[in-house]
């Protein structure tokens, strides 16, 4: 038996579900649900004789000698807002919050020296940096598009006037807009010299820009480790997903497991090992040339929905596989039976089960990435 921490998000079906998997197979497996604290968690370190880590929550108790760290840590979302019971007046919430905020960051370093992580915690947030994924996706051999990241509004128009030249803005991550009972994120679009704003607007926002690539389709491929799977997305033939596959439901554009280029299998697992990532999502465009193009890399994406859609693919076993270590060399297929679609009932009634139990929620919205 094997001891799993798994640092998640509330309402993330993700985690519960591949903790219920890990447990039928005989581990220890705790969630740790960072946002839950202080009001819905409690959480302590304390030194005699050595670090000692102790967390109450959802899940029962957790205990862990961070002098020598006996578990694999999956990194699966750690939540930088925090549950704050409002018998405090909201001066004290604000500081409260963000004395938690602190704290559960500084418990970081503890489980990013020893531990097993599926990702390593400093490794995770250097490749959530768009430039800097870009610049090791080019050097690992992928074709990525002629890219500007800027505020500066010359930059942005020397970019856009450039003859021929269809250009794609994209946020660095998404953003909802609230509007009554409406909301509104923010997705990639074409825009042309006539769409942008005044300088002072484009100023106050750096944006990506990259040149618009043609789409014979879409394709997403997670790597578990140094193993590539990637399926195919048709969203060329869903108008509302022609420049943006996510916005729309993927139940909408098919998900059919493809086999990925040699070339393109090697530029995989060079870029996770040159961002030290056990594992991420790369989601690329196939042109109608059949050029292979990247567009970015998510450490930790999503990645149960490709079963949900197509139950053929073995996301949920592959993904245990990887954290319990036990993938052997050129396997691809299930090796201990795992269905997601045998864990969403009892999943789901967790998920319900839980929510009367949290305080209600401060902050800002947060929006899940695919």
């Amino acid at each position: 038996m094997s001891r799993f921490l798994i640092a998640t998000a509330v309402n993330d079906i993700h985690a519960i579900i591949v903790a219920q998997a890990l447990r039928q197979l005989g581990h220890d497996c705790f969630r740790w649900v960072t946002s839950d604290y202080p009001s819905a968690q409690r959480c302590s370190v304390s030194y005699a004789g050595g670090a000692r880590l102790e967390i109450g929550g959802l899940d029962g108790a957790f205990t862990l000698d961070l002098t020598a760290p006996d578990l694999v840590f999956w990194n699966r979302r750690v939540i930088r807002e925090h549950f704050v019971s409002d018998v405090l007046c909201e001066a004290d919430r604000a500081i409260a919050a963000s004395q938690s905020k602190v704290f559960v960051r500084g418990l970081l370093p503890f489980l990013d020296r020893s531990c097993v992580c599926v990702n390593k915690v400093y490794a995770a947030e250097r490749a959530e940096s768009k430039p800097f994924q870009l610049m090791m996706a080019e050097e690992a051999g992928f074709k990525i598009p002629e890219s500007l990241i800027t505020n500066d509004p010359s930059a942005i128009w020397r970019f856009v006037d450039r003859k021929g030249l269809k250009l794609l803005a994209k946020p660095f991550s998404p953003t909802v807009w609230k509007a009554g009972d409406r909301d509104f994120v923010t997705r990639s679009a074409v825009v042309e010299a006539e769409n942008l704003p005044e300088d002072a607007v484009l100023q106050a926002c750096p944006m990506i820009f990259q040149s618009y690539v043609e789409k014979a389709y879409e394709v997403r491929i997670t790597c578990f480790g140094d193993l590539p799977v990637a399926v195919r997305l048709n969203s060329q033939q869903i108008d509302a997903a022609r420049v943006d596959w996510r916005a729309t439901s993927p139940t909408r554009l098919g998900v059919d497991r493809i086999d990925i280029p040699s070339g393109v299998r090697d530029a995989c697992v060079r870029l996770l090992r040159s961002l030290d990532l056990a594992f991420g999502c790369i989601d690329m465009i196939v042109t109608p040339e059949n050029d292979w193009v990247f567009l970015e890399i998510n450490q930790m994406g999503q990645f149960l929905w490709v079963e949900e859609i197509n139950p053929d693919v073995p996301m949920l076993d592959l993904f245990v596989q990887l954290l319990t270590g036990t993938r052997r060399l050129g396997e691809n297929e299930r090796r201990y039976g795992l269905r997601h679609q045998d864990f969403m009932v009892s999943a789901s009634a967790e998920l319900r089960s839980e929510q009367p139990l949290r305080a209600p929620k401060v902050g800002v919205n947060v929006v899940s990435e695919t």
